[in-house]
């Protein structure tokens, strides 16, 4: 939750965008709408990233040479669930 509270909370990004609001009440709106919308979105990756870890559980695409990277991962679970 700290994690968050830094990310979205005391970046200049966010800062900006609270600064941008015509007064505090829009941007305590602001504060309330995004935090659960990325705290859903924080855990719906964390979802993925277990559904893939299961998918692969028994072999490792990087080390049968499927893919090259890790960053490839998602994209050859896709494939592989999607592509037929």
């Amino acid at each position: 939750m700290s994690y968050y509270l830094s990310l979205y909370g005391l970046n200049q990004m966010a800062i900006q965008r609270y600064c941008s609001l015509p007064t505090i009440k829009h941007a305590r709106w602001m504060v309330f709408v995004t935090c659960p919308l990325f705290i859903i979105l924080g855990g719906m990756a964390c979802f993925m990233g277990l559904i893939v870890l299961a998918f692969f559980y028994d072999c490792n695409p990087i080390e049968t040479g499927e893919i090259d990277g890790q960053d490839q991962l998602v994209i050859l679970f896709a494939v592989k669930v999607l592509g037929k």
